[in-house]
C-alpha cells in the first residue's frame, strides 16, 4: 500500500474561483483528458509549472489535496 502524501494540483485563480460555486471541483481539462493532473513534491510541481504554466495569464494557485480524503481512484504514473 502506498503511503499517504499531499497531492499537488495547479489551477488558474480564475478557474478556481469559478469552481467555488460548485460542490465538487473538476478542472476544465478533465473533459478532454478524463482525469485530473496532479503531482507530489515541490521539485515535480515546479517542473510542471515551468513547462505548462509559464505563459499562462493571471495567477496560478497550488491546491493541496489530502490523499486520504479523495474518494475517486488514484493512479500514480511516472512523469
Amino acid at each position: 500500500m502506498m503511503s499517504q502524501r499531499t497531492i499537488l494540483h495547479l489551477v488558474s485563480q480564475s478557474e478556481w474561483e469559478a469552481a467555488l460555486l460548485h460542490e465538487d471541483y473538476l478542472p476544465s481539462a478533465f473533459a478532454a483528458d478524463g482525469f485530473i493532473h496532479c503531482t507530489f513534491g515541490e521539485d515535480e510541481l515546479l517542473a510542471v509549472a515551468n513547462r505548462f504554466y509559464r505563459q499562462a495569464p493571471g495567477e496560478i494557485l497550488v491546491l493541496e489535496i489530502e490523499e486520504s480524503k479523495v474518494t475517486a481512484p488514484i493512479k500514480w504514473e511516472p512523469p
